[in-house]
């Protein structure tokens, strides 16, 4: 199963993530985090307590990638400092979207016209 989750952490800011093994996932954070990662969500983990949960679950990927693109999105818009340094998308190397779902993504971006 796809999911989109959130990690929460003590001084207020978010990360928004997405995977397809939620345990290995967690496991792959702890891990990095304790080992000296530099990511800044590796970085906050060493420094805050937070809480994760999942938000989304999907058996299409794409509807996940465009979920967590979503709730990046609306993060921002309230004004909530994220972790993330994408805003969504970008962070899933190796992944290749299908024609339709890039047509949809290109549809969905708001438009750069003021």
């Amino acid at each position: 199963m796809n999911v989109v989750y959130i990690k929460h952490f003590d001084n207020g800011k978010k990360y928004v993530g997405i995977t397809n093994n939620f345990q290995k996932r967690m496991s792959d954070h702890e891990y990095d985090a304790k080992h000296g990662s530099q990511l800044l969500v590796h970085f906050a983990m060493r420094k805050y307590s937070h809480k994760t949960e999942i938000v989304f679950e999907s058996e299409n990927y794409d509807e996940v990638l465009e979920m967590e693109r979503i709730i990046i999105q609306n993060f921002k818009d309230l004004g909530i400092e994220l972790y993330n340094m994408t805003d969504g998308w970008e962070g899933s190397l190796g992944y290749k979207h299908s024609e339709e779902s890039k047509q949809k993504m290109r549809c969905n971006r708001p438009s750069m016209s003021g």
